[in-house]
């Protein structure tokens, strides 16, 4: 709740155009999004901007995919038509068929595009394999996955279907959310009496 009073307190038309009060399950979607940019994304970038300013290359990925099949969910109801987390992992590993669950062709290109960039990253440190793309790879012809760079926005690769990179923009409410810091007034205790941030405004 804290969360969102920073919200609305910075900016009360942002928070309501991120959970508008038309109805229920639209408001619920909205404060979602808010909580899991907050959790995930928030940090990663954090994680990402701090990497680059070291001088590490850096590269960024969002998988936003609902798997077609539910069986990736088995009785996890609350997942069927959404990404929940961990839900790259099938893909990546492409082991569908070992968990008893089938991908669609599109989802089939999706998983073979991601072996290859983690392939590539493992093999030389750059999921842009080059000319090193083993003709198999070559045959999916991935997208570009651009390097992520502190000034360029917001640069990652959108793992979906079809995958693609972002245009660069970050959302309003994330720049937002960098700024209200990672508080730990969100547990049950506080470290030293003092809201501690994980990274600055």
């Amino acid at each position: 709740m804290r969360l969102l009073a920073f919200i609305y307190l910075r900016s009360p038309a942002l928070l309501k155009s991120l959970a508008p009060g038309s109805s229920p399950l639209a408001a619920e979607s909205g404060l979602l999004q808010i909580v899991t940019d907050y959790i995930f994304l928030c940090p990663a970038r954090k994680a990402a901007r701090m990497g680059v300013a070291s001088g590490s290359n850096v590269w960024m990925y969002v998988f936003d995919h609902a798997a077609a099949d539910h069986q990736v969910w088995r009785g996890l109801a609350f997942c069927y038509g959404h990404a929940c987390h961990g839900a790259e992992l099938p893909f990546l590993f492409n082991s569908a068929s070992v968990a008893n669950f089938t991908l669609t062709l599109p989802e089939k290109l999706l998983a073979n595009r991601m072996v290859c960039f983690w392939g590539a990253f493992a093999h030389g440190g750059d999921p842009r394999a080059g000319p090193e793309e083993t003709s198999f790879c070559r045959q999916q012809r991935p997208p570009v996955w651009p390097r992520y760079l502190d000034t360029s926005g917001w640069l990652v690769m959108n793992f979906t279907v079809p995958s693609h990179p972002p245009d660069g923009h970050l959302g309003p409410h994330l720049r937002l959310l960098g700024q209200a810091g990672y508080l730990l007034a969100l547990y049950p205790r506080r470290l030293a009496g003092n809201y501690h941030h994980l990274w600055p405004s």
